[in-house]
């Protein structure tokens, strides 16, 4: 995620990085790679939320689920808009990834009362299917044509004059894979050897489903894979599935390696277990805060080079090697941050620090 974003801060392409056309591998693999961030977000959202009910009655988990899913609404909204843009942009709204997890716990809370199997069944059937809404496209004239792109299809809509919306994660099927991972959270309390049984089988199944139906074209991406002039093009034309809304094949792609890892992790050295895991105690804080860590380092940057000669506004743009190196300064800048917070959560009650 942080290098997706510094690739965002540090990089102004007229293209995108998996245009085939204009890429090159390096730039192609760094966007790529970050397609496994969203789905294991939200697949955890999902498990973390499992837990939350196990601490709760019903009436609790249900408010609970509301109050923090409209809190990341409004967190999108605000500080993560300014956070991208260092100024208060009144005329565009993006409905990012914190929109997406926020709204799918918002749909989960009214969604938990159902059977745990029945939700399961619910949640395939969405992520295998909701592909087939892909012919049915809408032009946003009225309210029902708006509030259909924000269910299942990316693009933006103006709300009034002026004023636009950009739809970045429609909220199917992200609530589908917050509501699995729901489902599939008693695995990671239960018989470790099971755990790893499923999540090996889940995993295997979800990455030769595939392949199948990416090979052959015919359902599972909106974006059909076709042959390039050299076999690594033609393997990235093959991997580049659709990210807005994500395809089923997108899911099953990302998703896939993610199971494997869970039914098959071995523990890290202690050292560098403990550095991750700093950062997973406090995800939210840590989102928050990068982005502007990241935009004050790119405009720094832009400052340091032109000799203040350049106004202090303008991003950052430079070679794809200093995109790796601001990834690990900003992550290396956050790390005592995240650790200091992680203490004052283990030492302070106070409700308000559960929201972030």
């Amino acid at each position: 995620m942080t290098l997706d974003h510094t690739r965002d801060f540090f990089t102004h392409l007229k293209f995108e990085a998996t245009d085939l056309s204009q890429t090159y591998p390096a730039l192609f693999v760094t966007r790529w790679i970050t397609h496994f961030c969203a789905p294991s977000f939200v697949f955890l959202a999902g498990v973390a939320a499992f837990f939350a009910s196990q601490r709760r009655s019903q009436g609790e988990f249900f408010r609970f689920l509301m109050t923090r899913g409209l809190w990341l609404a409004f967190l999108e909204l605000t500080v993560v808009r300014y956070g991208w843009y260092f100024v208060w942009r009144w005329d565009y709204y993006y409905l990012g990834v914190i929109w997406a997890i926020g709204w799918s716990m918002v749909s989960l809370a009214l969604l938990f009362w159902l059977p745990q199997r029945m939700l399961l069944i619910l949640s395939l059937i969405i992520i295998l299917f909701h592909n087939l809404l892909d012919g049915f496209r809408v032009v946003p004239a009225g309210w029902m044509e708006k509030f259909w792109m924000i269910l299942h299809q990316s693009g933006e809509f103006k709300i009034a004059e002026g004023v636009a919306v950009g739809v970045g994660y429609p909220w199917i099927p992200w609530i589908a894979v917050l509501s699995l991972g729901f489902c599939l959270g008693p695995l990671f309390q239960g018989d470790p050897a099971r755990k790893r049984k499923i999540f090996t089988l889940l995993g295997w199944g979800a990455l030769l489903l595939f392949v199948l139906l990416r090979v052959g074209n015919f359902y599972g991406d909106p974006v059909p894979w076709i042959g390039q002039k050299t076999a690594l093009l033609a393997f990235f034309s093959f991997i580049n599935c659709t990210k807005y809304p994500p395809s089923l094949d997108y899911l099953l792609m990302t998703l896939g390696p993610l199971f494997l890892c869970f039914g098959n992790w071995k523990p890290l050295p202690v050292r560098l277990e403990s550095f991750f895991v700093t950062f997973g105690k406090v995800p939210l804080f840590y989102y928050l805060i990068h982005l502007y860590v990241i935009e004050v380092l790119g405009r720094a940057w832009v400052y340091f080079q032109t000799g203040g000669k350049t106004v202090f506004e303008e991003r950052a743009d430079g070679p794809l090697i200093w995109v790796y190196v601001f990834w690990w300064v900003t992550i290396l800048l956050l790390y005592p941050v995240c650790n200091w917070f992680v203490g004052v959560k283990k030492r302070n009650r106070h409700w308000w620090l559960g929201y972030l």
